[in-house]
């Protein structure tokens, strides 16, 4: 039986250095101690403490006592460079993997296995560059007599697993890597190798050596001698081994891009040859490093609650949950893209989360001004898409919603329909909240009026706080107006008030008009004289009428009409000031005429007549 143990972390490094076991990140010096030495270890691992991205520790309780089967263990010759099962493409192949039980000798009875991988954030060093996934890979045997031979599969298949009877599932996947050790009995002088599986084999990439500060891409390093564990006490001379790879310096090295491990698989063999004969073996599910799920987006704002015209920030969080960088592809919004042509793309290239390295997150922002189409409630999505090293893709959506009220109030004005000049109005406000339920309290910003000016004052006299709190609330004022002389007639105000949603900027405004009859006043006078008190047949004679507007309006329009006595002859009649005359009519002894007269202005009608020689005319 296995047991194994998955961790999750995260660790941040900024040590520069060239070889793999000198990064600070993890102890590789043959003992599963967290030394005084940066970085940590194994026991870490074990002990779930470990800063790792994800961590792997797994038991394999069956142990070699000379008499009880392991009950996983190859069978049936399987060797590395073989197909794991009929499944493989191209195929078919000749030889598959198999797995049964048997007795082990104890330098080939796998009792731990374990495995941590770490994402590079310290500065580039020419082989180590940010961002790089760098894997720590261990195991332990019961004890060594001998040259031991140990290998350890990164596989891209998670399926990768033994199967009913003595087949195995799963299959490789060109890029798998195998790293292969030879560890002298002694724990010195080991040597290590990477090998890719390249479709129908292995290719040999990559040699190392012991992890003495002098390998930069890969190395590894056994016990010396006798070492305490957190796991199982002492372990003996060379029964424990433990390597480094930067898996994306080899890949980078080599002009490929790195696969998407998920799944990791400790063994022993017969020797260090490809063709060796594979012994024991134990697995357990690291990790996906690059799968469907593994680059999420979170969209939020400040906000569920707004309005039409308000501006809304979006804040999005990609987390690349992966352990190898991803790359951009698509990053679309409809509603805010609709308004501004790939305006979330953009801010997220801006903000560098066009790129992203393993475990990291980055963050961007999209203000969006709510239009006048948008629903009620406004529910927008992103969807992210990004690419890993090998094409894989990851994609993700998240939507948000904001729920839009409607903030609106209505204003009524009355009065009287009409008043006289110099006299007083009285004009009311009333004003009321008809806004949606969900809309916070409204707050006066102005109010005015285009004949009676800002009324601010009076309205808040009036409506106290200012302040609608719910629908169908309302507040009166009053304004007193004198009509003024020279107002015009009808006298048409109109009254415009906006409220502010509390802590909102978007006012919503209304108005109301009035209509006033003006009563204008004028006081018209009229003088007529006579130049003679008697008068001589056959003689002539002059009527003077004096027409005066004493105002306080002017006067339009104002007629007047005289009836002289038959006997009386008219002659030519004039009229003084002629812009005030607008007609003057004779017609048989009756004189008539329109004037209009401005206040305090005069017009005189001058009347000649002639007197009828005949007594009998008067």
């Amino acid at each position: 039986m296995k047991k194994f143990l998955l961790a999750f972390g995260l660790f941040a490094c900024s040590i520069t250095a060239s070889a793999v076991d000198n990064l600070g990140i993890f102890e590789l010096d043959g003992n599963a101690a967290n030394g005084a030495s940066a970085g940590e270890d194994f026991n870490n691992v074990h002990g779930g403490t470990s800063t790792a991205a994800q961590a792997l520790f797994v038991t394999d309780d069956t142990v070699f006592d000379g008499d009880n089967n392991d009950t996983s263990i190859f069978s049936g010759n399987s060797k590395d460079d073989m197909c794991i099962s009929g499944a493989e493409s191209p195929g078919p192949c000749p030889d598959i993997w198999q797995h049964g039980s048997g007795n082990l000798t104890n330098k080939n009875d796998i009792r731990h296995g374990y495995a941590a991988a770490y994402v590079y954030t310290g500065s580039n060093t020419g082989v180590h560059q940010y961002g790089d996934l760098i894997f720590y890979i261990g195991s332990d045997v019961q004890s060594v007599n001998g040259t031991l031979a140990m290998s350890f599969w990164l596989l891209a298949d998670s399926t990768v697993a033994p199967g009913g009877g003595s087949s195995w599932n799963g299959v490789h996947t060109v890029g798998d890597v195998l790293i292969q050790a030879e560890i002298p009995s002694n724990g010195s002088g080991i040597t290590v190798r990477a090998d890719i599986w390249n479709g129908s084999g292995l290719t040999n990439y990559s040699s190392g050596g012991s992890c003495n500060g002098s390998n930069p891409i890969l190395c590894g390093i056994a016990n010396t001698g006798s070492i305490a564990t957190s796991w199982r006490g002492s372990i003996s001379t060379a029964a424990y081994f433990e390597a480094g790879i930067n898996i994306s310096a080899f890949f980078r090295s080599i002009g490929t891009a790195p696969t998407c491990t998920t799944n990791v698989l400790f063994e022993t063999r017969s020797s260090s040859s490809s063709t060796a004969t594979l012994k024991d073996y134990t697995q357990g599910p690291f990790f996906d490093a690059c799968g469907a799920n593994s680059v999420t987006i979170d969209k939020t704002s400040a906000t569920t609650l707004s309005q039409i015209g308000e501006t809304v920030t979006y804040s999005f969080t990609v987390e690349n949950t992966g352990l190898l960088p991803v790359t951009l592809v698509s990053m679309s919004d409809p509603v805010i893209d609709a308004v501004t042509a790939n305006a979330t793309s953009d801010a997220a290239t801006v903000a560098g989360c066009d790129s992203i390295i393993g475990t990291a997150t980055c963050t961007f922002t999209v203000d969006y001004t709510i239009q006048p189409t948008d629903p009620d409630p406004l529910v927008n999505t992103v969807s992210s898409t990004y690419e890993y090293p090998n094409g894989d893709q990851a994609s993700d959506t998240d939507d948000h919603s904001i729920n839009l009220f409607q903030a609106s109030v209505t204003i009524d004005k009355t009065a009287a329909a009409s008043a006289e000049v110099e006299t007083d109005v009285t004009y009311t406000f009333t004003i009321t909240n008809t806004s949606s339920s969900d809309t916070p309290d409204l707050a006066l910003t102005s109010i005015t009026d285009d004949i009676l000016g800002d009324l601010a004052t009076d309205a808040t006299a009036a409506c106290s706080t200012l302040t609608l709190v719910a629908p169908n609330d309302s507040c009166t004022f009053d304004k007193v107006y004198t009509v003024p002389v020279n107002a015009a007639d009808p006298t048409v105000n109109t009254v415009t008030t906006n409220y502010t949603p509390s802590g909102y900027t978007v006012a919503t405004s209304a108005n109301d008009n009035h209509s006033l009859d003006v009563i204008q006043r004028m006081d018209i006078q009229v003088s007529k004289d006579d130049s003679a008190v008697s008068y001589t047949p056959g003689g002539t004679g002059t009527y003077t009428i004096t027409v005066t507007n004493n105002g306080p309006n002017d006067a339009v329009g104002v007629t007047f009409t005289d009836t002289v006595p038959t006997g009386l002859a008219i002659g030519s009649v004039t009229c003084t000031a002629p812009a005030n005359c607008i007609s003057v009519n004779v017609a048989g002894q009756v004189i008539s005429g329109s004037l209009n007269l401005a206040n305090g202005e005069s017009a005189t009608i001058t009347v000649p007549v002639t007197y009828s020689t005949d007594p009998n005319a008067y």
